[in-house]
């Protein structure tokens, strides 16, 4: 029997599934600040987010600030 589509989709109520970093149990934050585990009460910091800005592509492919040779 298949699952249905219902039970593969999480409510958006949840928030994100998360892993504790001491237990290892996964749980979902459910939206919350602080997130706690619910297993052993661990307080979780967040990943900080290690995204770069974007790099700007010119027409010819060079930096246009980049001294001519």
């Amino acid at each position: 029997m298949k699952p249905s589509m219902d039970a593969a989709v999480a409510t958006p109520e949840r928030g994100l599934r998360r892993r504790c970093a001491k237990c290892g149990s996964p749980f979902y934050d459910l939206r919350r600040a602080p997130i706690v585990c619910p297993k052993c009460g661990t307080e979780l910091q967040p990943p900080v987010s290690s995204r770069r800005a974007p790099v700007t592509r010119t027409p010819t492919g060079r930096d246009p600030e980049a001294p001519v040779a």
